[in-house]
């Protein structure tokens, strides 16, 4: 795993992967985990099983068709293309457009069967899309905690990355950083 935060206008990701089995456990490679969509309407970054250059394209082809079937920005939006996510359910993504902010809540996936985290997608009867409020900060993956902290202080977001690294592992301090004033807003016709 690793480190994504959304806080305030700005998606930022470290650069490490750690392989599990049936790769070769325990090693660590440098990947880019945010992307910027083709058309520069949104950015969104993901944590969990590690996903090959194609799925992540797979991935932006499934929310950019999200996006297009809302027919733009809506508070909770489905998923189109369930099925791929039958065995990704462990992937944790967040998605930065020009105007919002969005989590990703996986039914049967471990947010949503712990009853703590259960509020925020407990009515959710497929995989989707949740708009948050981006002025508390959203993170996952093994720093998760201390980038929390560090990012609800206000720690500026290029720091956070490496602060994390120096206390764990997991995390690398090269990272990856995309501005909200980078992207382009929605138009569907």
């Amino acid at each position: 795993m690793s480190l994504i935060v959304l806080r305030g206008d700005e998606l930022i990701a470290d650069r490490c992967c750690v392989l599990v089995p049936p790769h070769a456990a325990g090693q660590t490679v440098m990947t880019e985990k945010i992307r910027v969509a083709k058309d520069k309407t949104f950015a969104y970054a993901s944590v969990g099983p590690t996903l090959t250059e194609t799925e992540k394209g797979i991935l932006e082809e499934i929310i950019t068709l999200t996006f297009r079937m809302a027919r733009g920005e809506s508070s909770e939006m489905d998923f189109e293309m369930q099925d791929w996510f039958k065995h990704r359910t462990s992937l944790d993504i967040l998605v930065m457009t020009k105007t919002s902010s969005y989590f990703s809540h996986f039914v049967g996936g471990k947010y949503d069967e712990n009853e703590m985290f259960r509020p925020r997608g407990a009515n959710r009867v497929n995989h989707s899309l949740i708009q948050f409020d981006a002025s508390i900060p959203a993170v996952y993956g093994t720093g998760a905690y201390l980038a929390f902290i560090a990012a609800a202080e206000g720690l500026p977001m290029k720091d956070i990355v490496p602060l994390v690294a120096d206390l764990e592992y997991t995390v690398t301090k090269e990272y990856s950083i995309v501005h909200r004033k980078q992207l382009k807003r929605m138009t569907f016709k």
